[in-house]
C-alpha cells in the first residue's frame, strides 16, 4: 500500500523515499519568463489571484514546464480579508499594504462574518479547473509513452475539495441515481444531499464519468486521492484509506461495563 502512494505523501509520512519530492511555490515561479510577462500585463497581484483564469494559468505554469510532484494554488494568505471588510493590496517589492489597519475594538466589532462562497468564489472556481486536469493525468495522456490500451498514468491528489464551487442551480437540480436491485429500490439524491452525506463523492463521480469505460478505469481510480483539507488527507493516507471524507470523529465510546462479580 505504501509503495503505491505518491512520492510527496510518502515523504510527508516520514518514510524513506528514493528522492526528495519537488514542488514549486508561487515565489519560485517568478524567475519564469512566462510568469513575468503575465505579471507585466496584469500588474495588480489581487487581479492575478482573484481572477480564476489567471490564477489557474499561473498555478499550472511550473507544472506544465517541469512536471513536479505537486501543484500550489496561486493565492495569498490575506485573500479572505476583503470579505471581512478589510481592504488591502500587495505592492510589488514592498509587500501587503492594509489601507485602514485594525487598531481599535470598534473596528474589530465592525468586521463582517466571512462567507467564502459569496466573497471569494474564485478560489472554488480555480480548484474546479485544476480538478479538470485529473482525468488526463490519471490516463497518462501528458506522457509521450501514452497508448490507449496501456495504463501509464500518474497519482493525482486533490485537497480542499470542500471549496469547489458549482455553477447554476446544480446543487438542487442535479440528481444522482442508484438502485438496490430490489423492487421499489430506486434511490435519488440531489447534489446538495450527496455533499452533506459525503463531500468528496460528487467530484469522484465526475471523474468516474469522464474516465474511459474499460478495464483500466479501476486501476486509474485507485491512484486518485481526494480530501477535504490537507491535514485530513494526510490522516486518510496514514490510515490507508482512499477518501478523507470517511474520516469523522467517532462518538464517545460507551464506558466498559463493570465486571460481573464472580
Amino acid at each position: 500500500m505504501s509503495d503505491a502512494l505518491p512520492l510527496l505523501l510518502r515523504a510527508a509520512r516520514g518514510e524513506q523515499v528514493e528522492r526528495p519530492p519537488v514542488w514549486m511555490m508561487r515565489q519560485a515561479g517568478r524567475y519564469m519568463k512566462i510568469y513575468r510577462d503575465l505579471r507585466d500585463k496584469y500588474p495588480s497581484f489581487r487581479e492575478r489571484s482573484e481572477n480564476a483564469d489567471l490564477s489557474y494559468e499561473i498555478s499550472m505554469q511550473p507544472f506544465n514546464a517541469f512536471q513536479p510532484d505537486g501543484v500550489i494554488l496561486f493565492s495569498d494568505i490575506l485573500t479572505p480579508l476583503p470579505g471581512m471588510g478589510i481592504d488591502f493590496d500587495i505592492i510589488e517589492s514592498k509587500g501587503p499594504q492594509i489601507n485602514d489597519p485594525i487598531r481599535s475594538l470598534a473596528q474589530v466589532e465592525a468586521l463582517r462574518p466571512l462567507v467564502p462562497t459569496e466573497t471569494m468564489p474564485f478560489v472554488g472556481e480555480v480548484l474546479g479547473r485544476l480538478a479538470s486536469k485529473i482525468v488526463p493525468l490519471l490516463c497518462g495522456k501528458h506522457k509521450p509513452t501514452w497508448q490507449p490500451q496501456r495504463d501509464v498514468g500518474d497519482f493525482v491528489v486533490v485537497t480542499n475539495v470542500a471549496d469547489v464551487i458549482v455553477t447554476g442551480p446544480k446543487m438542487e437540480k442535479k440528481m444522482y441515481y442508484r438502485h438496490t436491485g430490489f423492487p421499489g429500490g430506486l434511490r435519488v439524491l440531489s447534489m446538495e444531499e450527496l455533499i452533506k452525506k459525503n463531500p468528496v463523492e460528487p467530484l469522484r463521480k465526475a471523474v468516474v464519468g469522464m474516465l474511459p469505460k474499460n478495464k483500466l478505469r479501476g486501476q486509474r481510480l485507485r491512484r486518485l486521492r481526494l480530501g477535504l483539507r490537507v491535514l485530513e488527507l494526510s490522516a486518510c493516507v496514514a490510515l490507508g484509506r482512499r477518501e478523507a471524507a470517511v474520516l469523522r470523529p467517532n462518538p464517545t465510546p460507551n464506558p466498559s461495563p463493570s465486571p460481573s462479580p464472580s
